[in-house]
């Protein structure tokens, strides 16, 4: 079923959090009713003070979880309640948590117009080792038809036993073997979900051979968690370059269409801070984890970026890397978390450097599977690679439209320097001077080395010493990690 939907595609730190707001006091004068769903409570009682700053007479109703008060299914409860008992002829603004939207049975939508604040998260992987304990689900599990006709071969994946299912997603034991299978599990039970899985890849699965040792299923957001309100807004930064626009346009025949009033209320339509900001990257090809982990020198790709950059932007800067890496890669700096969409703090914004060593490979399973669908290579370099480096860079000062300073960021690939340039009129794009090669094409041979978190951690603590020893006019000579040979 189609269904066109608006969407408010702007750039970040432009407003469309107040210009939603704006908009829904002007809905609820008019007797209608908004319903405004956001990713975190921070978020939703910032939005609650400015509403009522606003002094309009506006009724507005927050309701979400509070601990010691409310188990988190009274919050639905509490939902519906005040849907089913509100006056239908008045108007107001309800706020909810994305994840409470997300749980939402379809009753009482038509009356209210729905904004989504920050996109939900559209599509998940599950990759699994389950060669011999993958009975514990896919004997709950069948599949069922074509995910669809530009798709062969990829089934969707449906319960055979809802029940088994259930116990499985809700693990009452606290076994750890069945913990595996909780979010598979709940992602194949929530009706506004896909899951799929490569047909083969299951049949060498199950069939018990041996041969197929790991397994990746699927699970896209459908878009029916939103659909039937009397309109629905989707806001998010450069929304038309998110995933959510893509997959629901391809796999749930969604059209959009700019939000006529939002859209006209933001501060700015494009970045007009350009003349700040200062692009710099070290290569001319991809940035992928395999190339992060080959050898250089006496370390890692990784490394000899990491200390290139960090030589760049002195001690004071935001940066952000692969997990895996959080807890030994730089020396200096403010670390960001893996998702950062949303989160505006104060000490972020006071920092001028960035940055950007997270590598998010667009060849993996995941990638391929994007493709699979209709996803081009550069879309998948967009979604996957640079929008994340656009929602890390602004956290910091760039996201204050009243500073000045110069912004230095750092990624590794000029094509994420270049697409990054695109939306910042009048910044500067810069190759670093380093000695790093440049990465190999696909299907060329590498020689990939992996050290252990408690490897690169006693490299990261002697690095330290060599640093506070050459502070004080001395002479410290990092020792070798002691397992090696």
């Amino acid at each position: 079923m189609s269904q066109t939907f608006y969407s408010v595609s702007a750039p970040a730190g432009s407003g469309k959090t107040y210009a939603a707001i704006l908009h829904s006091i002007q809905l609820a004068k008019n007797h209608q009713k908004v319903l405004i769903a956001q990713p975190s409570i921070a978020l939703i009682s910032q939005t609650e003070a400015d509403l009522l700053g606003h002094n309009s007479g506006v009724q507005v109703t927050k309701i979400i979880s509070k601990k010691g008060a409310h188990s988190s299914q009274s919050v639905i409860t509490r939902i519906l309640a005040h849907m089913r008992e509100t006056d239908p002829a008045r108007g107001e603004v309800l706020l909810i948590s994305q994840d409470a939207l997300g749980r939402l049975p379809d009753v009482y939508r038509q009356a209210w117009h729905l904004i989504v604040d920050e996109l939900p998260k559209a599509f998940a992987a599950h990759k699994m080792s389950i060669a011999k304990s993958h009975g514990f689900i896919t004997s709950h599990l069948e599949l069922t038809g074509d995910l669809g006709p530009t798709v062969p071969g990829v089934k969707v994946v449906e319960a055979a036993n809802m029940s088994a299912l259930r116990d499985l997603a809700e693990n009452k034991s606290k076994d750890k073997a069945v913990a595996l299978f909780k979010d598979l599990a709940n992602d194949v039970l929530n009706e506004d979900k896909f899951v799929c899985v490569d047909e083969h890849a299951y049949a060498e699965l199950t069939s018990g051979s041996g041969k197929r040792k790991e397994i990746t299923f699927y699970a896209f957001q459908r878009s029916e968690f939103v659909r039937n309100y009397a309109s629905v807004t989707m806001m998010g930064a450069l929304f038309d370059d998110t995933e959510i626009a893509h997959i629901w346009s391809r796999l749930d025949n969604v059209g959009w269409k700019p939000h006529p009033f939002i859209g006209k209320n933001l501060r700015y339509q494009a970045h007009q801070n350009g003349f700040r900001l200062t692009i710099k990257y070290l290569v001319e090809g991809n940035w992928s984890q395999s190339f992060a982990d080959k050898p250089h020198n006496d370390g890692t790709i990784l490394e000899a970026v990491c200390a290139t950059m960090e030589a760049e932007l002195g001690e004071d800067f935001l940066w952000q890397s692969n997990k895996k890496h959080e807890d030994s890669i730089f020396d200096d700096g403010i670390k960001l978390p893996q998702i950062v969409h949303g989160i505006n703090k104060p000490k972020f914004q006071k920092q001028h450097g960035v940055a950007l060593v997270k590598a998010i490979n667009h060849n993996s399973g995941s990638g391929a599977f994007l493709k699979a669908i209709g996803f081009t290579t550069e879309e998948l370099k967009v979604t996957l690679q640079y929008q994340n480096e656009y929602q890390a860079m602004m956290r910091s000062s760039l996201r204050d439209r009243n500073a000045t300073a110069p912004v230095t960021v750092c990624v590794v690939s000029k094509g994420s320097a270049d697409w990054l340039a695109k939306h910042f009129r009048n910044c500067k794009v810069e190759k670093l001077a380093s000695d790093l090669p440049e990465p190999q094409g696909v299907g060329a041979p590498s020689k990939a080395i992996t050290k252990s978190g408690a490897e690169r951690k006693w490299d990261s603590v002697e690095k330290k010493r060599v640093k506070n020893a050459a502070a004080y006019g001395n002479v410290y000579v990092a020792r070798p990690w002691p397992g090696a040979q």
